[in-house]
């Protein structure tokens, strides 16, 4: 697992990261976003910065940004968690471990992709709100964001 977001993180270390994963001949991994946690040292400084840009505790689930990172803007932060996973398990990648007989990596990439076009079209919604919430000069910009949940037992 690689967790994306902390205060050094860019598009080249990004770029890195996904380029050291695929030369890993992984079978599989997540690319996670770093997320703070409340009662952890991590949320206390956020919250100190005013940094935190999301209070609905279901999305702090390391799949969704909730704070303003350093080197991105919401937006980018996510779109860099998809890139990976885009990247990772791309055709060609796919195709890479056909050839080698890798069946199994083939299932797993299979699922894995099939996953991230469900998250996208679920968080359509939500990749909107972090899209509207790119940094513009001098403005100040709070959102109430909350998805409905229902537990099914």
């Amino acid at each position: 697992m690689f967790v994306l977001g902390f205060d050094e993180d860019d598009w080249p270390s990004i770029k890195k990261t996904i380029k050291f994963a695929k030369k890993s001949r992984l079978s599989t991994t997540q690319f996670l976003i770093l997320t703070p946690l409340p009662g952890s040292e991590f949320y206390e400084k956020m919250s100190l910065e005013n940094r935190l840009r999301f209070h609905d505790w279901a999305l702090y689930d390391v799949h969704h940004v909730v704070f303003q990172p350093a080197r991105f803007s919401l937006f980018d932060l996510q779109k860099a968690q998809m890139y990976c996973h885009k990247k990772f398990y791309s055709l060609k990648q796919m195709f890479g471990k056909i050839l080698a007989g890798q069946w199994l990596s083939v299932g797993v990439a299979h699922y894995a992709r099939k996953l991230n076009r469900m998250w996208t079209k679920r968080n359509r919604t939500f990749l909107r709100v972090v899209d509207l919430l790119k940094p513009k000069a001098g403005a100040r910009i709070s959102v109430d964001y909350r998805e409905d949940v229902s537990l099914e037992l």
